[in-house]
């Protein structure tokens, strides 16, 4: 085996797909979850949501990093991220996070 992980592996073995799988990842939202006004005067609330799924199977050129989104009307926005232990380092996985979390700091204020 080339590697530690499949990320060496496409590195070393395929570098020319590289440059497609950094970049691939998957987003799943189930998005906005909001009750029907007659939910509301029953008594019922959402303070808070969320969702996660296991990471598909990585393979070469895809990382198998998976976004899995929820939100609540008035309430919180909950991204969950998984990924498959051995397909990518984990300080790749914590750049993205942090590039992540960056942008969407920019989008908030």
């Amino acid at each position: 085996m080339i590697g530690e992980d499949l990320e060496d592996f496409v590195s070393q073995g395929f570098p020319s797909l590289g440059l497609f799988s950094n970049n691939a990842f998957l987003i799943s939202n189930i998005g906005e979850l909001q009750l029907s006004d007659e939910e509301v005067s029953s008594g019922w609330k959402i303070s808070h949501a969320e969702f996660s799924v296991a990471a598909t199977r990585a393979s070469v050129g895809n990382s198998g990093i998976v976004f899995n989104v929820a939100s609540v009307n008035g309430g919180s926005l909950v991204i969950n991220l998984s990924y498959e232990q051995g397909v990518l380092k984990p300080q790749t996985v914590r750049k993205l996070v942090d590039k992540v979390a960056k942008r969407l700091n920019v989008l908030i204020t």
